[in-house]
């Protein structure tokens, strides 16, 4: 348990990256998803839309 003021405010901040960054990694695996199943269905149309999205959204990373 943090006992300081600053250790107190760095769990409070770990604690929402964490929820931040859990929501993100739940973003990509979707994205990710998405674009394997369009080329597991071997919809070329669906497959491109589903990669365009998905560059978009890990390139300001």
């Amino acid at each position: 348990m943090a006992n300081t003021p600053s250790a107190k405010k760095r769990a409070k901040q770990a604690e929402k990256r964490r929820s931040h960054n859990a929501s993100l990694r739940s973003m990509v695996r979707t994205y990710i998803k998405n674009v394997v199943k369009a080329i597991d269905a071997k919809d070329a149309e669906k497959a491109q839309a589903a990669y365009v999205l998905a560059v978009s959204f890990f390139f300001p990373f």
